[in-house]
């Protein structure tokens, strides 16, 4: 969940396509995570739709949130 938090996060931060990408893999990178891992988590989850909306309304609650400071050399503009 905090994954997919962090990618949304980095999705809305970023003032490009470039940075968000930049942005995305950070977070990926600083959770020690793949694209390939979370495709591969959907792809075991996906059998259960219930969990996965589940998933998602916690995920969207939590991006409503004001974001943690991010204390990250590319976080500090």
């Amino acid at each position: 969940m905090e994954a997919y938090e962090a990618l949304l996060r980095a999705e809305a931060a970023a003032q490009d396509s470039a940075e968000a990408r930049q942005r995305r893999a950070w977070a990926l990178e600083r959770r020690n995570l793949t694209p390939q891992d979370l495709e591969r988590f959907a792809r075991k989850h996906s059998h259960d739709p219930e969990y996965m909306a589940e998933l998602w309304r916690e995920i969207e609650a939590r991006v409503r949130e004001p974001a943690p400071e991010d204390t990250s050399p590319r976080g500090r503009r």
